[in-house]
């Protein structure tokens, strides 16, 4: 017999190691989730290596996005394609190595692209907090020329008198 909590705690216990795990693990399971999910899984994966790859560096986030930009293409032109099967131990190089692989056909991330992940952007061109921000729902607040009123003869009619 199965006891509900601990299948609850197998569960979380499930979704916590998924979430470590490479997008490629999560692909060679496609057949429990669907192509989006893969595929934002992929970007996100893609867009932390992009800010980790900004750690340390100093400018604004247009010349940070140039200047990152720059180096994974240079990477990508020259050691990429040798180390492609291979990630390599430098560090530095390793990230740039992912970002090239969760690139979609490996190509080299846009300065926009870049800019929006350095910023937490998600795909929806609103910060990744806000996206997942409760909104109220539209019955709740006051329309039309009731919208921002603060007389009383306003909150009267908003009221529904």
């Amino acid at each position: 017999m199965v006891n509900a909590p601990d299948d609850d705690l197998d569960l979380i216990e499930i979704e916590r190691m998924l979430a470590r795990q490479p997008v490629e693990t999560m692909r060679r399971l496609a057949h429990l989730f669907t192509p989006s999910a893969l595929s934002r899984q992929g970007l996100e994966e893609r867009n932390q290596k992009i800010r980790a790859l900004a750690v340390g560096r100093i400018g604004t986030g247009r010349e940070l996005a140039r200047e990152i930009r720059r180096d994974v293409r240079r990477y990508g032109t020259t050691a990429y394609q040798y180390e492609r099967h291979h990630p390599p131990a430098d560090p530095r190089r390793a990230l740039m190595h992912r970002i090239l692989t969760l690139s979609r056909g490996n190509k080299v991330p846009s300065e926009h692209t870049i800019r929006r992940a350095l910023a937490g952007l998600g795909s929806k061109k609103t910060p990744a907090m806000i996206q997942q921000a409760a909104h109220p729902s539209s019955h709740q607040e006051p329309r039309g020329r009731d919208a921002g009123c603060t007389t009383a003869e306003s909150l009267h009619r908003a009221a529904g008198r």
